[in-house]
């Protein structure tokens, strides 16, 4: 039976965006909130491995709590360093937020050590709704994504003309058109939809060919060459947009991805929170979690 793998980059403490300075705990997060209903409607089977990825002096006690917790997970623990061993602080100390961009270096360079034709990269604050297989995954025959119309907010713009500028400095204009085939015409590159944020599918050989590709054109290691093109912040590609625009560029991305309404957490089967709303409802999901998730049909909550 094919098999997929899941891969999540995790930090124990957060800073969050709520303005008042405080941290999220996304171990717990993973432990109470994902791991449980993982557990639950993940179809073992379909499931190869779960790469959890953490900084070297966090991974043993990612590792220790989710193994105590969940012993029979196939789990995968790694630092950061497996992934990028070359990478050293003066190779991103220029960036804003250089956390955010090794967690998307990570969600790129894990490529190298799945065994399966596809991953699926998470945030903690994903979680499922609904039983997953793999054949959930596709849609007519193409993989699933969720997407937007236009590169807006989650994904905005600078996202997209950072990633062109990486993978091919020709093209000079970027078109959001629902009636074109996305790919490359001439100097244009047309997107008839953006992929958005996580979680979201990632097909193994064509990340590989990505990063292959970016080290030809610079002639350096794929992760050295991304943080030298980056500053961070709005200045800065994201993991998501490079591989999207990689597959456009190359008049692809329509023949691996399914584009109906159906996305990862578009068709309910995953469900994406942001921290303030976790912050709320973590009690709630924990005193009531089996009347959350023992519906009938999505949409059928008691009160």
């Amino acid at each position: 039976m094919k098999k997929f793998s899941l891969v999540l980059p995790i930090k124990i403490e957060l800073n969050n965006y709520l303005g008042d300075g405080g941290t999220t705990n996304d171990l717990d997060r993973l432990i109470q909130i994902q791991l449980y209903t993982f557990n639950k409607f993940i179809d073992r089977d379909s499931l190869d491995k779960f790469y959890i990825v953490g900084r070297p002096d966090e991974i043993g006690k990612i590792e220790e709590e989710c193994v105590k917790h969940y012993p029979d997970f196939p789990f995968v623990f790694m630092s950061e360093k497996e992934i990028t061993p070359t990478i050293k602080h003066e190779n991103w100390k220029h960036i804003v937020n250089p956390g955010h961009l090794i967690q998307q270096i990570v969600q790129l360079g894990i490529s190298k050590f799945v065994d399966t034709e596809h991953y699926i990269i998470l945030n903690c604050d994903n979680f499922l709704t609904r039983p997953f297989s793999y054949n959930d995954m596709f849609h007519r025959g193409k993989v699933i994504f969720t997407g937007i119309e236009n590169p807006e907010k989650p994904h905005p713009i600078h996202f997209w003309q950072h990633s062109i500028n990486v993978l091919n400095e020709n093209v000079t204009d970027i078109t959001a058109d629902k009636n074109t085939k996305s790919g490359l015409y001439g100097n244009t590159l047309s997107y008839k939809k953006f992929m958005s944020v996580t979680p979201q599918i990632y097909i193994t050989k064509e990340i590989k060919n990505m990063l292959k590709l970016i080290e030809n054109k610079y002639d350096e290691e794929w992760c050295k060459a991304l943080f030298d093109r980056t500053r961070g912040a709005a200045a800065s590609w994201s993991e998501s947009s490079l591989y999207w625009t990689y597959l456009t560029m190359n008049n692809k991305v329509e023949d691996l991805y399914s584009f109906s309404d159906v996305g990862l957490f578009g068709n309910e089967l995953w469900r994406y929170a942001e921290d303030a709303a976790m912050q709320r409802m973590v009690d709630k999901y924990l005193n009531e979690i089996d009347l959350v998730f023992n519906q009938k049909k999505i949409g059928e909550w008691r009160t």
